[in-house]
């Protein structure tokens, strides 16, 4: 529905995300992810940031971290959410964010190659009181957005230890480093050896 570029698509695809059936509600995200419009965007982050308006929306009293983690990637796909607002609230939550979540909005802030959400993705990636696949998401994210400045953020992953960290490490250094950065080269020969 999202990529007929009708305007009554959001009312459509809104009507839809209160249906029992949890497919129905992901493909009514998804078809709000792709469609060109402010209002089909400022659905998607009320629902992933846990507004009233995003509970209204799923005829819900609270969402949960599938729904919010959907509606999240799904408003990656044009690159317009604002994950790095979702991500900072959520580090602030402490250990009552759900790991799944935090999984998911550093997906969409890779997708969306979210810049602004360097400073939360380099904390989370470098905090050793997270799990494994939570701190490789966000170095894989911090790989996707592409920024240069990370390249040291990502070295010191590389030390923090872990299997899966060190391999997304190495994969976003692949995506970021470059000619000026030899000091990276190195570091990732040393791995080799």
């Amino acid at each position: 529905l999202g990529k007929l570029g009708d305007p009554d698509v959001v009312d459509v695809a809104r009507g839809l995300l209160t249906d029992g059936n949890r497919d129905v509600r992901f493909a009514a995200m998804l078809s709000l992810g792709v469609t060109d419009a402010g209002r089909a965007r400022y659905a998607l982050m009320s629902i992933g940031s846990d507004a009233r308006y995003g509970r209204k929306l799923l005829d819900r009293t609270s969402l949960s971290a599938e729904d919010r983690g959907t509606a999240l990637l799904s408003s990656a796909l044009r690159g317009e959410g604002d994950t790095a607002m979702v991500l900072e609230g959520l580090l602030e939550a402490g250990d009552d964010a759900s790991l799944q979540l935090l999984t998911a909005i550093c997906e969409a802030a890779g997708l969306g190659r979210a810049a602004e959400s360097i400073p939360a993705l380099s904390a989370l990636a470098l905090d050793e009181g997270r799990p494994e696949f939570v701190r490789s998401a966000a170095l894989s994210a911090l790989g996707r957005v592409g920024d240069p400045s990370v390249v040291p953020v990502l070295i010191q992953a590389l030390d923090a230890g872990g299997l899966e960290p060190t391999r997304a490490a190495v994969v976003a250094l692949g995506l970021t480093a470059h000619a000026g950065h030899p000091w990276a080269v190195d570091r990732l020969i040393d791995i080799l050896d």
